[in-house]
């Protein structure tokens, strides 16, 4: 996903609620009424044994996380030549 980050296969495969918590597409877990189900194709999935769906992803701040900060410091203005 363009917006946290995570592979986009796995939202495909399964729903919203494995976009990270932080994310505009991100369904609340509460609000889908389904139990998380394994999926064959998933690539999380094929992880863990067969039957056990692969864990929603935490929110570890991706993409402010990942942006690398501007130096804070003033940069002085420079007289024009003449």
């Amino acid at each position: 996903c363009w917006d946290c980050g995570v592979e986009r296969q796995v939202p495909l495969l399964h729903d919203n609620r494995w976009h990270k918590p932080s994310c505009r597409y991100h369904t609340r877990p509460e609000e889908v009424a389904e139990p998380p189900a394994w999926v064959a194709a998933c690539p999380e999935c094929k992880l863990r044994r067969p039957g056990m769906a692969c864990p929603f992803p935490e929110d570890d701040g991706y993409p402010s996380s990942y942006v690398a900060r501007r130096s804070q410091r003033r940069r002085t203005p420079q007289a024009p030549d003449e």
